[in-house]
């Protein structure tokens, strides 16, 4: 699981969204860059302005998971800060997904924690929601299910099926070999446009 997870990280999600892997959206952006992240799903359901899940989650997610939080898309109201995000490094987890709204930019970054929302808002949260765990969430315009995976970098997040993620893992790597061969031909004198018939 690692290696995978670490081949993923290593690939550019345009590249992975070229080979099969599902975007989901321009909603969700990085908080923070360069970042790079890859890890398998841990799914978080909440009510808009509740954080308890994701205290249970930060608690209950294995090392190397990625914790996605659905929270009814609202971002008036911050549901993950740095406390969290230190206490996530700490435990190993591999970032945050979530539809909702952060706070504490600068302090999620000092604490390396990679960090995908919708945006940022100071408002703090309820502890109320019990919140559901393992199930199907929606984030943006993707569905994701505990077990998949997830990767993110700057240019946003995308979603693997469990059983594609290593398929889909190859087709991006070959997708980066043959834009290095048009690179090297290009260098060569072989523009791009030739190289892709678009003459």
């Amino acid at each position: 699981m690692t290696a995978l997870a670490d081949r993923l990280r290593a690939l550019p999600t345009a590249a992975l969204v070229d080979a099969g892997a599902a975007w989901v959206g321009s909603s969700i952006a990085a908080l923070w860059s360069p970042v790079a992240m890859a890890g398998p799903v841990y799914t978080v359901q909440t009510r808009r302005g509740d954080n308890r899940p994701l205290h249970l989650a930060t608690a209950d997610a294995a090392p190397g998971d990625v914790v996605v939080v659905a929270a009814e898309a609202d971002v008036e109201v911050a549901i993950f800060g740095d406390l969290l995000a230190r206490i996530g490094a700490n435990r190993g987890l591999a970032g945050l997904v979530t539809d909702g709204a952060v706070r504490d930019r600068d302090g999620i970054r000092q604490a390396g924690f990679p960090v995908f929302c919708a945006g940022t808002a100071l408002r703090a949260p309820l502890k109320a929601f019990p919140g559901a765990f393992g199930g199907v969430v929606r984030i943006g315009t993707a569905e994701i299910r505990a077990g998949d995976w997830i990767v993110g970098d700057s240019d946003g997040v995308v979603v693997l099926s469990n059983q594609s993620a290593p398929d889909v893992a190859h087709a991006a790597e070959q997708v980066q070999l043959r834009e290095a061969e048009i690179v090297r031909r290009a260098g060569a004198g072989e523009s791009s446009a030739d190289q892709l018939g678009l003459r």
